[in-house]
């Protein structure tokens, strides 16, 4: 996928999304929130759809194959971050056509400036 295009891709599909949230009732959940604090964003979750909070079992194993992973396992106690993993195999050319396309989203959401 040419990174120019999914990163203009992602910048306004997020966009619109806050664009639409102006007439629709949004609650944002970051994945990286989720992983790091899973019981604080599930009570996020119930509170904004009304209904009743529970608790999160963190030590559920989840096999990892469903993540790109092989043979391993891991519970949202030590949920993976993708993150630095997926930026490390981009090049600097790369990385500098997601700053200009998507500099604006990623700012917003609080993600630094690659």
């Amino acid at each position: 996928h040419p990174t120019d295009l999914c990163a203009i891709h992602w910048n306004t599909a997020n966009k619109i999304m806050m664009e639409d949230s102006k007439s629709v009732k949004l609650l944002l959940i970051k994945y990286e929130d989720l992983c790091s604090d899973p019981q604080s964003e599930i009570d996020k979750i119930c509170d904004f759809a009304g209904i009743k909070s529970f608790e999160v079992n963190t030590q559920k194993n989840i096999p990892r194959q469903n993540l790109r992973c092989e043979n391993t396992f891991f519970s949202l106690d030590n949920a993976p971050d993708f993150n630095a993993e997926s930026i490390s195999r981009l090049n600097s050319d790369q990385l500098n056509i997601i700053k200009d396309k998507s500099g604006e989203m990623l700012n917003f959401f609080g993600y630094p400036i690659i």
